[in-house]
């Protein structure tokens, strides 16, 4: 995973907090029922990578991860509450819909299956298996016939297939597409739907088999010239989400070229378009040119994943307002103005990818402005507490942002609500074992460097030390970056400082400690992205940097070996201060404790 680009210098400036652009009084009422929070409040696990995240209209939130598993959460007035975990499929997770109630899920896998659950009740109630692998999955209603049935694409043609509830096959829709199908939504109101393909091909059309799909009722066009639907393939582009909105008069496309497009449902015309392709991407206030490359390094890694295309943008529930995962965070942009209102996450490490919102009442079906607008403490407690949910690029949480509370503590964000397995619950004895250690020995190629550590000051960065030690992670790790009368830096396993994490997976707090300066060379440091950003990177000073203290976490010093850091300070490096000729680490012994 491409985690932060660390670097071991101050920051290179302060940088003010983004205005907040202004909105009309109207629409303001709605902007704060969006979550504000610029950092995420609460987080949970899955075994594996987070795939998806629904808000159901029954107040369920369900997520899935690459390992399978579906959890259902039941969404509280504040938080959400555990509910029930399924093993439901034996590979990857390839899409998830409920229907517009929020009664019905279902879920389709690499491992050619389709999973139907009774959301309010949290069953499974069929299964239904493939003789092909599933792309996408969406719901539509057929009132004449059996009601709720769902839509399946293949990945190996452009066939469309129905189930039903029960999970027998209802129809096969053959010639709506030539190609692949990579995304669909139903339109309620209209019966219509709209899917897309590899092509870039758009399709409106309906379920109904003695009806023209040429002829559709329920829109205000006849020739699919008269709209914008070729945009996708004029620009050569491909979707990878499509999302109504609640009113059913909208939908937007998220696609390859890095476009968020608004259409009108009707006309099939764009109504708002928002570039956020790399070419266009630009600094922002709120971090610096370290982490601003950090986050270019993951997005062009995000861009040639798979991963990818489980982005989604999601309408408020007044229209007013779209939200999607940019390179900085979740954008909240205003509809009637087209410009940015808010940026959730910004702070963050993470690169946001798949979202969802919720917004309900709590006791009540129905809302108006003035009761969104009412300061009567029991309309406002029944609005409940909006939440935003997001899943992250290479990551086994899933993230909560709601409205900022002072009483969160960073440290209680991270909720560990899964069990380890066997060979963690092995690892994490073997660490707790090596970070009892007091020393290391740290073999490279130029020669061995003697360490001492202090558990007792620096417990945390110990233990990641010796225990990414034990797993042999730093073996083969190049020294990435080597400043002459500074520092020399390693840990990366990518080797160009954009790498590496922690023993847990996550990044973890800064141990700053007034006993343990950098007032001397020779200091064993870890190497960060700002504020309790520590993963596996660490440097050790060939001179006094007291401009680093409380910045950087000191968990150690050199003891022995001082002639081999200073041989390694002295090689030739390039433009980015990486040695010309590889010099890397052997590998990192930890002895039994023993004092020096």
């Amino acid at each position: 995973m491409e985690s932060s680009k660390r670097d071991i210098s101050p920051a290179t400036s302060e940088h003010a907090p983004p205005k907040k652009l202004k909105v009309s009084k109207s629409n303001q009422l709605y902007l704060d029922r969006i979550p504000s929070s610029e950092t995420y409040t609460k987080s949970y696990m899955h075994r594996d990578t987070l795939s998806f995240v629904l808000v159901t209209k029954s107040d369920f939130l369900v997520t899935t991860s690459a390992d399978g598993h579906v959890k259902f959460w039941k969404k509280k007035d504040k938080g959400i509450e555990f509910v029930k975990n399924y093993k439901a499929h034996t590979m990857p997770i390839a899409g998830i819909a409920s229907t517009p109630d929020g009664l019905y899920l279902a879920t389709i896998s690499l491992d050619k299956t389709l999973k139907i659950f009774d959301v309010e009740n949290f069953d499974m109630i069929n299964i239904v298996k493939f003789d092909f692998v599933p792309s996408c999955v969406s719901w539509a209603y057929e009132k004449d016939a059996c009601g709720w049935i769902v839509l399946v694409g293949d990945t190996s043609s452009g066939n469309i297939y129905g189930y039903t509830l029960e999970g027998t096959k209802f129809e096969t829709y053959s010639d709506i597409h030539k190609y692949p199908v990579n995304a669909i939504a139903y339109n309620q109101k209209y019966d219509v739907v709209v899917s897309s393909d590899k092509n870039g091909v758009i399709e409106y059309w309906h379920t109904k088999t003695d009806s023209s799909n040429l002829h559709l009722k329920n829109v205000a066009w006849k020739y699919k010239t008269e709209t914008d639907l070729y945009t996708f393939q004029k620009t050569k582009s491909v979707p990878y989400s499509i999302e109504i909105s609640p009113n059913n008069e909208l939908f937007v496309v998220m696609s390859s070229d890095s476009f968020v497009r608004v259409f009108n449902f009707q006309t099939g015309k764009i109504t708002n378009s928002f570039d956020e392709s790399l070419s266009t991407v630009q600094m922002v206030d709120g971090i610096d040119e370290m982490e601003f490359g950090r986050k270019l390094a993951i997005e062009r890694e995000l861009l040639k994943s798979p991963y990818v295309h489980n982005s989604r943008a999601i309408f408020d529930e007044s229209m007013h307002f779209l939200l999607y995962p940019t390179i900085f965070g979740i954008k909240v942009v205003d509809l009637d103005t087209n410009l940015d209102v808010r940026l959730i996450g910004l702070p963050e490490p993470h690169r946001f990818v798949n979202i969802a919102m919720w917004q309900q009442f709590s006791s009540s079906k129905s809302k108006t402005a003035d009761t969104v607008a009412s300061s009567n403490p029991l309309i406002q407690s029944n609005l409940g507490e909006p939440t935003l949910f997001c899943t992250a690029y290479k990551q086994n949480r899933f993230y909560l942002f709601s409205q900022p509370d002072i009483d969160v503590d960073d440290a209680d964000r991270d909720v560990f609500n899964e069990k380890p397995t066997l060979e963690e619950q092995k690892l994490a004895v073997e660490s707790v074992e090596s970070a009892l250690s007091e020393s290391a020995i740290l073999r490279t190629t130029k020669g061995d460097i003697h360490l001492q550590l202090y558990p007792s000051k620096a417990p945390k960065a110990v233990e990641n030390f010796c225990g990414l030690a034990a797993k042999g992670y730093y073996d083969g790790v190049i020294f990435h970056r080597v400043i002459k009368n500074f520092m020399i830096q390693t840990g990366d396993p990518l080797g160009d400082g954009t790498g590496g994490e922690s023993l847990w997976g996550s990044e973890f707090a800064d141990e700053f400690s007034n006993d343990l300066k950098h007032d001397k060379p020779f200091v064993l440091s870890m190497a960060n992205a700002g504020p309790n950003t520590n993963g596996s990177q660490f440097f050790i000073t060939t001179v006094p940097a007291p401009w680093l203290d409380n910045k950087h976490t000191i968990y150690g010093r050199v003891v022995s070996g001082m002639d081999v850091v200073l041989s390694i300070e002295k090689v030739r490096v390039d433009k980015n201060d990486k040695p010309l000729q590889d010099i890397s680490i052997i590998n990192v012994e930890i002895p039994k404790k023993k004092n020096f």
